[in-house]
């Protein structure tokens, strides 16, 4: 996808949550916290920048290794989110622990690409 094509799914993607978060605190309880609304629409958008940019990408070692750090920065993206939802919403005290897991998970999945290169090596 081209920067122009992102940049109008972006943009459309922030108008549909910026008029639903409006429009929720215009007709519902306005104590709720419906900007997580907005942060996910920034998630989502900052995911297929990404995507845009290693689909560009000629160079096959940084096609690959944007493709790691897409999905590490994704899992952590999502899991902080995830927090935010756990920790604000369902009040769990120890929400922090979906960040720690993304985290881990993050980990685990640079690992096995790091082994998987040397083993090419």
């Amino acid at each position: 996808m081209n920067k122009k094509i992102i940049s109008t799914i972006c943009g459309i993607i922030f108008i549909v949550a910026g008029a639903t978060c409006s429009i929720l605190y215009a007709v519902g309880d306005s104590s709720k916290p419906r900007w997580l609304i907005i942060i996910g629409a920034g998630i989502i958008c900052a995911i297929l920048a990404q995507v845009g940019s290693i689909q560009r990408e000629e160079d096959q070692t940084k096609k690959h290794k944007k493709l790691i750090s897409w999905i590490c920065s994704s899992i952590s993206m999502i899991s902080v989110f995830i927090f935010l939802i756990l920790l604000i919403i369902m009040k769990i005290n120890n929400s922090w622990i979906a960040v720690f897991v993304g985290g881990v998970i993050s980990a685990i999945v640079y690992m096995i690409d790091n082994a998987r290169k040397e083993e090419k090596k």
